[in-house]
């Protein structure tokens, strides 16, 4: 009737939603909640050596490459004319934009009961949006490293296709096969403090058992001050673990990675990972449905910068 007050449900159907990430406050459907989660960085370390552009919108994004590396000055005379120099030459690669989905069971939205997420001493929304962003993000780590590129972004180890470095069998990586690696990778990617090795760690376990021969291991480690974190170092570079990339040493496999990662792959996100959140859908059964989203993309950007070592 027209002047009565509204009604609980009423209340609660027009109240503002708000998500509220450090509170047991639900986000709406639909909201981003990239402030607090970012999916495939909780499962890849080459997330974070990787370049990273976010776009407002998924439609294909040419992308310029370029390897100026080779291009030189030169010296002129007083009062004289240049006469070398050389363009800037530029290729061209595409940024799509694939969705990526995070459900329950059979696709379809994961489902709590009211009960549940009343009687939860911690804030349950907050961790299932975690663990969707988590599975979003083990399958985005596995394409950034070794997607085909075909449905799918093109992973660094797919890309890497400039100075691979053949190994000499198919039981292990040599000392000089990693000497190699690092030079087959110009100097003005290395220069810069940028490079590193990437590889798995059951591969970083075969490397740490190989010394030199006085015994000493050729993998340095090191610390700041006696509670600082261990700094693997190899041939003076980082050295980062991913356990998305390959995890043995065989035939024709590309294995272990090295050089500037941030100069060599770029990842393309389109806005935030979306949690969606259904309320009504399974009311009847007193559950609620959640389901998470992302749109993204990944290129190898400059093949000249890194280099992997692959089986023989």
């Amino acid at each position: 009737m027209s002047g009565s007050p509204p009604t609980p449900v009423e209340l609660y159907l027009n109240a503002p939603r708000v998500f509220c990430p450090n509170t047991k406050s639900a986000p709406p459907t639909g909201a981003p909640f990239s402030g607090t989660i970012s999916p495939s960085a909780a499962v890849s370390s080459l997330v974070g050596e990787a370049e990273h552009i976010s776009t407002s919108q998924g439609n294909a994004l040419p992308w310029p490459t370029n390897d100026d590396t080779a291009a030189l000055g030169e010296i002129v005379p007083e009062n004289g004319a240049p006469v070398g120099g050389a363009d800037l030459v530029f290729g061209q690669k595409t940024l799509g934009a694939f969705k990526y989905n995070s459900t329950g069971v059979g696709g379809l939205p994961l489902k709590v009961s009211y009960e549940l997420a009343q009687d939860s001493a911690f804030n349950l929304e907050d961790f299932v949006q975690r663990k969707l962003a988590e599975r979003i993000g083990r399958k985005q780590a596995s394409d950034w490293a070794v997607g085909t590129g075909v449905g799918m972004p093109q992973g660094i180890m797919t890309g890497g296709t400039s100075g691979v470095i053949v190994g000499s069998n198919v039981t292990g990586i040599s000392y000089a096969e990693m000497v190699s690696a690092v030079h087959a990778v110009d100097v003005a990617y290395r220069q810069d403090g940028e490079s590193v090795w990437i590889m798995n760690d059951a591969i970083l376990a075969l490397i740490e058992r190989m010394v030199d021969t006085t015994g000493r291991p050729l993998l340095n480690m090191s610390t700041d001050g006696i509670g600082g974190t261990p700094t693997r170092t190899l041939l003076g570079f980082r050295v980062i673990v991913d356990n998305t990339l390959p995890n043995s040493y065989g035939v024709a496999a590309k294995t272990l990675i090295f050089g500037n990662i941030k100069r060599g792959y770029l990842i393309r996100d389109v806005q935030e990972v979306v949690l969606v959140v259904l309320r009504e859908l399974y009311a009847v059964t007193g559950q609620i449905g959640y389901m998470a989203w992302s749109r993204a993309d990944g290129i190898v950007q400059d093949t000249n910068a890194f280099t992997v070592i692959r089986g023989a």
